[in-house]
């Protein structure tokens, strides 16, 4: 085999990974190894390496069982004691959220002890859309939150099936035109290890 037929193997395996094999969106945390292989010189060109390479990586990534990953955020909300129980509950049950942590604040400002309580929570960042005004709700206006980029985990074997059935259904997905960063909240994949 040439360096050019080893180059076109090399382009079709990089465009499947790009493809991917769910909804066609790219792959990451993937190695490709390639051991082999026999052919013909007076039948083989570039052309029909990239071909059968692809070809190939289209039925390994099917056999692999890929994962739709999906960006989470660490989120800390500070409000009144008297609210945590319903964010804790709306960030459990409504917004697939994780407590980390929960801790007390006590600030004095003259002669005014103001008592709060600080959520430490992990949420796909999808679930983040709006939440302010709910949270504004929830507390009437007591609550603030901030949130930073954690990274990427698997969506869950039931929302995976969700998406999947329907991918062009946005309203799974939550996007929304003044948040396009959240255009790619379910555009990263990755391959889960096979255990042997």
């Amino acid at each position: 085999m040439c360096i050019r037929d080893s180059q076109s193997i090399e382009t079709a395996i990089q465009n499947g990974l790009k493809r991917g094999s769910l909804l066609g969106y790219p792959l990451m945390n993937v190695r490709v190894i390639v051991e082999g292989g026999k052919y013909v010189v007076s039948r083989s060109n570039p052309i029909v390496f990239e071909m059968l390479t692809a070809q190939i990586m289209q039925q390994l990534l099917t056999k692999c069982e890929p994962q739709l990953l999906e960006p989470v955020v660490d989120m800390e909300i500070s409000a009144p004691p008297e609210y945590m129980k319903d964010i804790l509950h709306d960030i459990l049950t409504n917004k697939r959220g994780r407590l980390i942590d929960m801790l007390e604040e006590v600030s004095k400002f003259g002669g005014n002890t103001n008592m709060r309580n600080i959520l430490k929570v992990v949420v796909p960042l999808v679930e983040t859309i709006g939440y302010s005004t709910q949270v504004r709700s929830i507390t009437k206006g007591e609550a603030t939150f901030s949130m930073k980029f954690k990274q990427f985990e698997f969506v869950g074997t039931s929302k995976q099936a969700e998406i999947l059935e329907n991918p062009y259904n946005l309203s799974l997905i939550h996007i929304s035109e003044p948040t396009r960063l959240l255009s790619i909240s379910y555009a990263v994949f990755c391959l889960k290890k096979k255990n042997n």
